[in-house]
Formats: structure tokens, C-alpha cells, sequence
């Protein structure tokens, strides 16, 4: 088993921030190169290691781009002599066929590319794992792309990341090579497509600096993991390529990057240091929601002028609020942000409803030029997030990954992690809920702690512990899998949150041995997009030494009306939270706890009180459950439930319905 190490970056502010740059290096000869870091990392053996990567631009790779252009050339992998696979430090080379490896090792899936069942080409370095790894697969035949000056490069692939890089090499001589490298954005264990559940990705690079208008055109895909990275390289899992294409580049192509939508005094929805907000409790989201500015690229070959993007703020129940940005011009290659109008005043902002509601922002590019059918669907990109009555979240209720905070402690007996969460006014806090993954060790120690950030340390290095709830032993069979809640309060004794101050939301574990034989796992969130520096924080030796690359679920709760626990309808001896994700496309999830055993019952209405579904839980023993809901056959709209315990029903909640 191989461990990941950590990297702990240093803090750095902006807005523009998404992943390293996939510039083109030279090399001849020799295989003397720097990977291109990963981000932040998790330690965790490479079977343990997460799941999902963070949606980061690189200037020349377009992640996740389907071509639509009909291809000048191509190849299926249905002809193995087309490529060479013999350059490679040692026996660990390519192959292609359609024969997956077998699965004795960490295989990933077998890639569901388009032409699969014709050929792909293979890198299966977890079955050699010889801890040495460079090897290239090149094309055997020149190209000739003199007659296109704009080129794409296209292909489908699926890979997981572990010590390793993977680049894209081009050159017309055979004798420099220019290097492009992709998938830089992804953490060791992350999948390219995001998901150990998807088997493919689509990739396209701009190679036009290399091959654009010009003869005898030659791609090679590298796979680089050689010895000189560390203990962890040369023994990866699985990297396919398949469907490799060269298509031009098309004149006119706008894409969001990253759609930015606020509150007043800097708490951001979706920006800002402390990440994107998917509910921010009323009291601190009263002042309103202020538009900044969408990050657009110019991925085109034309200037693009009068690029503008408007935002349409919806309330589930129509539109509430629209706004555009102020038009510029966008040149080719570029990347900017449009800057909608903004004067500080409630002129420019909307004022949220005035009972919890969960909105859905919906950012569009529009430009002077037009594009193609097919290049339209990247100018689109929505954001949701709730006003609730009193609950902070960076998470969108849906684990996808787990991860230990003591891991990133040096294997010490605990560990820290934590979120961060910024007051706009004073309010008090009640509790801190979090996840816990199901396999937690039964009998480890979690308790909640809230801190204080130093506001004169721009690290965030500093903070001072200022509330913290009893206690907790796990015990694996009730708590694992659930969602905990945890008093921070003393009895008349108010826990004060300042306004203008920052705040680390956490769980600290305790009763976990050194060799990593106890555990707490924490349910991690890592779909949920966060700009800049993610919500996530770790505490190494005392201090918040730097962030991490994905969300913790980990919320904090106020008392701003006096409700405690926020989103739950407590009654009958049941507590209900709110289904999540809201609005829902399809399956949501709604998390209840019993005092006590009883027979559960899910029942859903339309705002006419009609019954449109229902859902038999059967007996429950008393305890933390979730209900997953499909709304696949609901029409667009809001919606009530209310669960039914012992024949007595629960307080209604709110679920809106998209499609």
C-alpha cells in the first residue's frame, strides 16, 4: 500500500485563480523534467485515496470539451501499427488491443470511449509498477496541417492520478518536442472524469503553436512517472486513451470559467477566500446579493467584441432578479473577468426573500460574433445556493469522498479539520454539524470546536479556540454514515460572533492512534465548486497551517431567530432536515434522526396540497436514516414533504424541482 504526501501550499488572494497554466515546455533528448505539481493532496493509501477533482481552466486545455467539428484527421486504435510504443525507460510500455488488465491490482474501469470495442491504447502502471516510469506512444505517420492554421487536438480518455503526470508532446522534427500538460488540476486519486462511476473523458488541447499551418506534424502521449518522484511513483493505476482527432479550431467560441455571485460586505456565494456558500443563513445574506463579475475564456481563433454575461437570479418560483455586465472585448487566447455594474448600492443587488429560499443563479455569455450550435453549450453555467434561518454550509449535502484530519498531522493521536465561514453581522452560534464517513472507528473521539481568526494574520495561521461542545465517542453503528450535531453553547454563556470576522468551523478527532488503526473519517463534499483557496482548513501542530482542496462537511450553526438547529423540522420525536441537493434534478436526499423506533412514512405535495408521491420507510429503529428521493417524474416546481412517524406528521418542508 502507498501513501500520498501533503503539499501545504501558501494562502494567496485574488479571484483568478483556477489551476496551473498548461504552458508548452521544450525538451530534446533527454527525460530530465519537473511533473507539473498536483495540488494540495490527501494522505491516504492508494486504495483509500478520494474521489473528484475540482473544475480548474488551463490556457490550452479545454476540460471536458466535447469536439463538434467534423475531424481532418483521426484515429481509432483499430490499427495498432499506426503507433509506436517502443521509446520507454525500460519493459514498461504501452499496449493496444481491447484487453483491459486484469483486475488484481488498482485497475480503474476499462475506458467507454466511443470506438472501445475497436482499440484503445493502454498504460497500465499499477501492473507493472516497477516504480520507474516513462513512456511515450507516438504516432508513426506525419501530419499534414498546413492548410489549417487553428488546431485542436481531441481525444477521449480514463485515468486516475497517483504520482504521475501525463502531457501531450507535438513536434515537426522529431527532434524537439513541445510539451502540453493536462490534468494538471487533479489530486492523487482523482479521476479525470471526476467519478470512479464514469469510464471516459473528453479532452481537447490547443496545439496551434505547434502544429498550426505547418508540415510533418507528429503527437505522442507521454505517461511520466519515473523514480525520481518519490516512493509513491512508477506504480499508479491506469491511464486509456482512445479516439484521438484533429479538428480546426473554431473562429468563434466563448466558455465560462467560473460564475461569481455574492452577498454584501464580501460574503460570497461563490468567491471569495472562504469559498462558495451553498446556504448562508438570512441574518448574514440580509443586506443582499451583489453581482461581481464571470470569468470568461476566449476560446476561439476571432477577437470577440461586446462580450457581455447576464446573471437571472431564480427563486424556484420564476425569476426575481436580472443584471448584465458591462460590455468589453475578449481576444483570442484570452481569459477575463466581465464586471457587472456595481455602486455599492441596493441599485445593484437584490434583497433576499425574507423566509428561507433556495435561489439558482443562471449566468449567460452572448457576444457580437455568432458561434456554432455545438460551441454554445460551454456559454452557460448556473449556481445554487439557499438563505436559510440560521445555517452556514460550503457543502451541498452529497458526500463523495472521505478523508481523516489527522492524516495531515504526521500520523499524530489527533487531528483538526475545519471550514471557514465569515460574519457580515454579529450573530451567536448554537452548533457545528458534521458528517461522519461509515468507516469511522467505532469508540474514537470527535468534538466540535469553533475558532476565532487573528484578522492581522492574512495567513490565517492564527486562531484562537473560543467555544467547544462535550466530548462525543463514536460508536460506528449509529453515528457511522450520519450527520452529527454538536452544542457548542454553555448555558448563559452566549458564544458571540463578530461581525467582519472570520471564523474555522471544526471537528477535532481525538482517541486516534498513530498507526492509523483508529480513525475518524469526515464526509468530504468535492463536487461542490470552490474558487480560490477551498473552504477546507487543516490544524498542524497548534496553528491553521494551510488549506485543502476540498470541502469537509462540516456546518455551523447560529441563533440568529432564536431556532438553534437550522433547515430541520424537530417534532414528534423526529428531526428533518432539508432534502439536498435543493433544487433537485432528480435524486435528493433527506436526512431524519428518531428519539425513538417507528414506522416512517415520506409523503410529497404540490402547492395545491395534492399528494403527488409517496415513499414507505417501513419500521426504523431509532437513530440518524436518509431518504433518497427521485423527483424524475415530477414537473418542474415547488413542492412540500413531511414524513409520517407512528401516524403523526412532521412539520412541511420546501423542495424545488428543476429540469
Amino acid at each position: 500500500m502507498k501513501k500520498i504526501t501533503i503539499i501545504i501550499p501558501t494562502l494567496f488572494m485574488g479571484l483568478a485563480m483556477f489551476g496551473q497554466t498548461g504552458v508548452i515546455k521544450k525538451n530534446t533528448a533527454t527525460k530530465e523534467l519537473k511533473p507539473f505539481k498536483t495540488a494540495p493532496q490527501m494522505y491516504t493509501s492508494k486504495a483509500e485515496a478520494g474521489l473528484g477533482n475540482m473544475d480548474k481552466v488551463q490556457s490550452s486545455v479545454i476540460k471536458g470539451k466535447t469536439a463538434t467539428a467534423t475531424p481532418f484527421w483521426s484515429d481509432d486504435f483499430s490499427n495498432a501499427a499506426n503507433w509506436d510504443v517502443t521509446d520507454a525507460i525500460n519493459s514498461d510500455v504501452w499496449v493496444i488491443g481491447t484487453t483491459p488488465p486484469p483486475v488484481t491490482g488498482y485497475q480503474i474501469p476499462v475506458i467507454g470511449s466511443t470506438t472501445a470495442a475497436n482499440g484503445f491504447a493502454l498504460f497500465n502502471s499499477d501492473g507493472y509498477c516497477s516504480g520507474n516510469q516513462d513512456a511515450n506512444l507516438t504516432l508513426v505517420n506525419a501530419i499534414d496541417c498546413s492548410t489549417h492554421p487553428n488546431v485542436i487536438l481531441t481525444f477521449q480518455e480514463n485515468y486516475r492520478r497517483f504520482y504521475d503526470s501525463v502531457y501531450v508532446e507535438v513536434t515537426t522534427d522529431n527532434i524537439s518536442w513541445d510539451q502540453y500538460g493536462y490534468n494538471v488540476d487533479l489530486n492523487n486519486g482523482d479521476y479525470s472524469s471526476g467519478s470512479r462511476l464514469d469510464s471516459v473523458t473528453s479532452q481537447s488541447i490547443d496545439i496551434t503553436a505547434s502544429a498550426g499551418g505547418k508540415t510533418g506534424v507528429i503527437i505522442r502521449f507521454r505517461y511520466y512517472s519515473p523514480s525520481s518522484l518519490g516512493a509513491g511513483a512508477g506504480c499508479a493505476y491506469n491511464l486509456y486513451i482512445d479516439d484521438v482527432a484533429l479538428i480546426d479550431q473554431p473562429a468563434n467560441d466563448l466558455a465560462i470559467s467560473a460564475a461569481i455571485e455574492g452577498a454584501k460586505t464580501m460574503v460570497d456565494c461563490s468567491g471569495g477566500n472562504n469559498g462558495f456558500y451553498t446556504m448562508q443563513p438570512k441574518a448574514q445574506a440580509g443586506g443582499g446579493f451583489w453581482f461581481f463579475h464571470c470569468f470568461a475564456d476566449n476560446l476561439g481563433s476571432n477577437d470577440q467584441t461586446n462580450a457581455i454575461v447576464t446573471v437571472d437570479l431564480n427563486d424556484g418560483t420564476g425569476s426575481v432578479f436580472t443584471a448584465s455586465s458591462t460590455p468589453q472585448t475578449l481576444v483570442k487566447g484570452s481569459k477575463d473577468s466581465l464586471m457587472f455594474p456595481f455602486d455599492g448600492t441596493p441599485a445593484t443587488a437584490y434583497i433576499p426573500a425574507a423566509v428561507p429560499t433556495t435561489y439558482t443563479a443562471t449566468y449567460t455569455l452572448s457576444q457580437d460574433q455568432a458561434e456554432n450550435a455545438g460551441e454554445l453549450a460551454n456559454n452557460t453555467a448556473t449556481r445554487t445556493f439557499a438563505v436559510t434561518d440560521t445555517t452556514f454550509a460550503h457543502d451541498d449535502g452529497i458526500q463523495d469522498a472521505r478523508q481523516s484530519p489527522n492524516w495531515f498531522t504526521g500520523n499524530e493521536t489527533d487531528g483538526i479539520a475545519g471550514t471557514k465561514y465569515f460574519m457580515s453581522v454579529e450573530d451567536e452560534a448554537s452548533s457545528i454539524s458534521f458528517k461522519i464517513d461509515s468507516r469511522t472507528s467505532n469508540n474514537s473521539i470527535v468534538q466540535a470546536e469553533l475558532y476565532e481568526v487573528d484578522s492581522n494574520d492574512a495567513t490565517g495561521a492564527t486562531a484562537t479556540l473560543i467555544a467547544s461542545s462535550a466530548l462525543h465517542t463514536i460508536d460506528s453503528i449509529t453515528d457511522g454514515g450520519s450527520w452529527m450535531t454538536l452544542s457548542i453553547k454553555t448555558p448563559g454563556t452566549p458564544v458571540i460572533l463578530n461581525d467582519m470576522m472570520e471564523y474555522y468551523v471544526a471537528v477535532h478527532c481525538t482517541g486516534v492512534d498513530a498507526n492509523n488503526s483508529t480513525q475518524v473519517f469526515l464526509g468530504i463534499d468535492k463536487t461542490t465548486w470552490q474558487p480560490n483557496a477551498s473552504a477546507g482548513w487543516i490544524n498542524v501542530s497548534g496553528a491553521w497551517a494551510g488549506w485543502v482542496s476540498y470541502n469537509y462537511q462540516i456546518r455551523l450553526n447560529t441563533t440568529s431567530l432564536g431556532l438553534g438547529v437550522n433547515n430541520i423540522a424537530k417534532n414528534n420525536g423526529v428531526n428533518v432536515s432539508q432534502n439536498m441537493p435543493n433544487p433537485t434534478k432528480g435524486i435528493s436526499t433527506i436526512n431524519y434522526e428518531l428519539d425513538k423506533n417507528a414506522a416512517v412514512t415520506l409523503a410529497v405535495y404540490d402547492v395545491t396540497g395534492k399528494k403527488v408521491a409517496s415513499q414507505n420507510e417501513g419500521s426504523q429503529l431509532a437513530g440518524k436514516h436518509a431518504i433518497r428521493f427521485n423527483a424524475e417524474n415530477l414537473s418542474e416546481g415547488v413542492y412540500y414533504y413531511s414524513l409520517t412517524v407512528n401516524g403523526t406528521a412532521t412539520s412541511t418542508m420546501k423542495m424545488v424541482v428543476i429540469k
